[in-house]
């Protein structure tokens, strides 16, 4: 529906501790935004394509570039 690929990362065994992953702070980015407008808190939207539209809208427009 949105067309966004998830991958799933394993700890790595041969650096112990915490090893930050790759391009993580872009998806804690879009939560905060998003949390920002109080759209994770409730579902306010009755259809899928408003909340479509409405995680699209408070990204910066470099994000909507594409």
């Amino acid at each position: 529906m949105l067309g966004v690929d998830v991958e799933g990362v394993k700890r790595s065994a041969t650096r112990p501790g915490f090893v930050p992953i790759a391009k993580r702070w872009v998806v804690e980015q879009v939560s905060g935004a998003l949390m920002l407008h109080r759209r994770l808190t409730r579902e306010y939207e009755s259809r899928p394509e408003s909340s479509v539209s409405r995680t699209l809208w408070p990204r910066p427009p470099t994000s909507c570039a594409g």
